[in-house]
């Protein structure tokens, strides 16, 4: 009888330590500026965790406008793209969020994205960021110079490792960006048609 108490009051135990730190742990990650920041305490390398703190902080601008928040947010970025990596997240999040706060990008931001796309890891989620900001930059408030878009496309077509995917989609986009933004068919056939 002893022993069956026994068991009954570890398994109890067991579940009530299980609640608590499930309990914490949902109020933990119920802020996602709060969940962010124990993450970049805890790891405060990552790039992951840092481009996460730059993001809600510049959602967080997005909302408020305050410059603050867009300082913060480019702070928490340029910790991302300083990790290393072959990610253009930081950087094409960096370029866009100087835009929307009507300040200058940080100098070197187009040619560290140009250098990881061109001899970095092929990263096809890379082409996401990449769309983004062309996307930005053909209808939104961007302001990049049409050479700067034109170089990293380019830079994708030059890594040798990128897959066919990858080149088609720089293609596409390099073919789009000219045809439209630029009225410039003839520029942009040749990449519309690989």
């Amino acid at each position: 009888v002893v022993a069956v108490r026994a068991k009954w009051c570890i398994v109890a135990a067991t579940l009530a330590v299980f609640s608590a730190v499930t309990y914490e742990r949902s109020v933990e990650w119920s802020n996602l500026v709060d969940h962010a920041a124990i993450e970049v305490n805890n790891h405060p390398n990552s790039d992951r965790a840092n481009y996460s703190m730059g993001r809600i902080y510049g959602m967080l601008y997005n909302n408020e406008k305050k410059t603050e928040l867009a300082e913060l947010s480019d702070h928490y970025l340029a910790l991302a793209q300083a990790s290393g990596g072959s990610s253009i997240y930081p950087i094409t999040a960096r370029l866009q969020l100087a835009y929307k706060a009507r300040v200058s990008p940080a100098p070197g931001l187009v040619e560290a994205a140009a250098k990881r796309l061109q001899y970095g890891r092929p990263w096809e989620a890379n082409m996401v960021a990449l769309n983004s900001l062309v996307n930005c930059q053909m209808t939104q408030y961007c302001r990049l110079a049409d050479a700067d878009i034109a170089t990293l496309l380019l830079a994708v077509l030059a890594n040798s490792s990128a897959s066919t995917k990858m080149k088609g989609t720089a293609h596409s986009l390099l073919g789009g960006y000219y045809a439209i933004k630029l009225e410039n068919i003839e520029l942009g056939l040749p990449h519309i048609k690989a």
